[in-house]
């Protein structure tokens, strides 16, 4: 992502571009099939702590930031001015609890164009704020009694525009339906996974939709059908790490959990690796039956350790901690292993953005 070193922390698809945000602040916009840079841009005044894409309007991308506001991106617009700021404008009186600011954490947008943002944990609060950009920019409301804790993930059922998953470091994960008048109301089930929550993602099987995956701060995967109480599938570190076949589950990370692009398929794709310094790799693995199980290799070593991951037609896009987004295709290296290709690396160029 440029010359100076840095992490790639967030990515997501726009359309035929994906848009890379790395730990200096500064967001990058790339084309899918060539990673040509076509646009840079510095979208907050602090760190940029989410990034997402518009289910519906493949041209606009959109961040959050510990500087307490979501910002909505054209990309189309050479301006570099966010077409909305939103931020907590409530009334106090009526709206969330006053608080002295509060750092957004994460953001994920639903089919109707509502913005849901989640908060850290300030004044003994945790947030989740809603604003609907059809509307203009002013808050609609916010839940402030579902977590406890900072929260860590956002994420809106791909077909059911109301339901939203949310997880946090206090261990929850809950599913909300947001169309209910109050927060009590709109709890529709809870669970704890007694660990940190990393990020939550919905995924079909058996036909049912209703399932979602969770990857734990300690590299573990919970598999959850809400309509349970508990979790049918509980894999930890040491069983991620012998699915990838390796040995030592300390230097084991998970950069990613995706349900498959090919929606007639159903389950879950994982994107692990190992970050053993003098052995390094990155590996693409299923879950099945209770079990990570091998599907490929991305490369010799996969490009250093990845930091986050994007399922996308036909491959997988990576960006990690060499400052480096890889667009990874099937390939056959031989008759046995399937190798996914770099399409591109670390483009030179002459303006340091970071």
């Amino acid at each position: 992502m440029g010359l100076d070193k840095c992490y790639v922390l967030h990515l997501a698809q726009c359309g035929s571009r994906v848009c890379g945000v790395s730990d200096t602040g500064t967001l990058c916009v790339y084309t899918m099939d060539t990673l040509t840079k076509t646009d840079t841009l510095k979208p907050h005044t602090m760190a940029v702590t989410g990034l997402t894409s518009s289910p519906t309007e493949p041209d606009l991308v959109v961040t959050c930031s510990s500087d307490q506001t979501v910002k909505v991106w054209d990309l189309r617009l050479a301006s570099h001015t966010p077409v909305h700021t939103l931020s907590d404008t409530s009334k106090h009186s009526t709206g969330p609890p006053s608080t002295p600011g509060k750092p957004l954490t994460t953001v994920a947008v639903n089919t109707a164009g509502v913005v849901a943002a989640g908060t850290e944990q300030v004044g003994g609060d945790t947030f989740i704020l809603f604003w609907d950009t059809r509307a203009g920019s002013s808050l609609l409301g916010g839940y402030w009694d579902t977590h406890n804790d900072d929260i860590t993930t956002l994420q809106f059922h791909t077909d059911k525009k109301d339901m939203l998953a949310s997880g946090s470091t206090d261990g929850l994960v809950n599913v909300l339906d947001i169309s209910q008048p109050d927060e009590d109301s709109a709890l529709v089930t809870s669970m704890n996974t007694e660990d940190s929550v990393g990020r939550v993602v919905w995924y079909n099987k058996k036909g049912e939709d209703m399932n979602l995956a969770i990857h734990t701060h300690t590299e573990g995967l919970h598999l959850w059908n809400t309509d349970s109480l508990t979790p049918h599938t509980v894999l930890d570190r040491r069983e991620v790490c012998h699915g990838i076949r390796r040995t030592v589950s300390d230097y084991t990370y998970i950069a990613g959990v995706h349900r498959h692009t090919n929606h007639e398929e159903e389950g879950l794709v994982v994107i692990a690796g190992s970050s053993f310094t003098a052995n390094p790799c990155l590996r693409l693995a299923l879950v099945r039956n209770r079990k990570v199980k091998p599907l490929a290799m991305l490369g010799k070593g996969g490009g250093g350790v990845a930091r986050c991951s994007l399922a996308v037609e036909g491959g997988f896009v990576t960006g990690g901690e060499e400052g480096v987004i890889r667009v990874w295709r099937e390939g056959e290296e031989d008759n046995k292993d399937k190798v996914g290709k770099v399409v591109n690396s670390k483009l030179n160029v002459r303006d340091k953005p970071y």
